[in-house]
């Protein structure tokens, strides 16, 4: 869920609090509280756009919403449930949103073009040393180019074998990527020169790819990818209606909803979901 949350305050902008606040509430408490709050009126937005869009819950939907909150508070600990002070009835409209919600983002996103490459989702996995002075990596690289693995010359340098990392597009810098995506099984880059932002340092790495092509997790990645484009669809005619309406909410509606917290409370409230409408909620599978 808050994966949703992280997408949409990004495309606001977002502004860190300080340790606390004039209500003396913490750091995690004031992120809490603000992201349940942005997921909460997402939630509300979506049922104006059910509205707009003519989407209703039918009559299947609506006995299967009920079935499951009565599993829901059947194999909910009863702190739990005291906490949240949510009854039968509370919980089943939660659930009836949740459904709405997730059956107005599909027609929202009716038709949009979702397909992903396998190279824009291909995962490979590489083997990465690093050098704080250019000199040690020219040397490094030398080594290896006169016959010692890779392996071996991170082991003799380092005093333990090199770690495997698996990743795809988005999660090295922009210099290693390019690299770590040209390379083929087996080969390995020269130095690689990346200077941090901040500090004016420069790093040396050497990579290694030891697998080009991980199936299992290039499809998982397709799968990501898609989800993403489809919240940055959805999500653009929430962002937009909320401006519309300048939506706020007072705290005593935010408590009436707190199984949101994160505590696990969301997950087994998911988790059920899931069991009796086969995806997970639309807010939680934003991601």
């Amino acid at each position: 869920m808050l994966e949703f949350i992280d997408a949409y305050q990004n495309e606001e902008g977002v502004t860190l609090p300080s340790e606390t606040d004039e209500e003396k509430r913490s750091e995690e408490e004031q992120l809490l509280y603000d992201y349940v709050l942005d997921e909460i009126v997402a939630l509300e937005i979506l049922q104006m756009l059910a509205q707009e869009n003519n989407v209703l819950l039918t009559a299947e939907e609506q006995v299967r919403a009920e079935e499951c909150a009565q599993y829901y508070m059947e194999h909910t600990d009863e702190k739990t449930l005291h906490d949240c002070s949510a009854d039968a009835g509370q919980v089943t409209e939660l659930i009836e949103k949740y459904v709405l919600a997730q059956k107005t983002i599909a027609v929202l996103t009716e038709g949009a073009d979702l397909e992903v490459s396998e190279n824009e989702a291909r995962a490979i996995s590489i083997q990465i040393m690093e050098f704080w002075e250019e000199e040690a990596a020219w040397e490094a690289l030398d080594q290896i180019r006169q016959g010692t693995s890779f392996q071996q010359v991170y082991l003799d340098r380092f005093q333990e074998t090199p770690l495997e990392h698996n990743i795809t597009r988005g999660t090295l810098l922009a210099p290693l990527e390019a690299v770590a995506f040209s390379l083929q099984s087996g080969e390995m880059s020269d130095v690689v020169s990346c200077q941090e932002e901040e500090t004016g340092e420069w790093h040396y790495f050497i990579l290694y790819c030891c697998n080009d092509y991980i199936p299992e997790l290039t499809q998982a990645n397709m799968e990501t990818i898609k989800n993403r484009k489809k919240t940055e669809i959805w999500m653009e005619r929430v962002i937009e209606k909320r401006g519309e309406l300048s939506v706020y909410l007072e705290e005593r509606q935010l408590k009436t909803e707190q199984w949101l917290e994160t505590d696990g409370r969301e997950a087994q409230f998911f988790a059920v979901f899931e069991q009796f409408f086969g995806t997970d909620a639309p807010l939680e599978s934003a991601s």
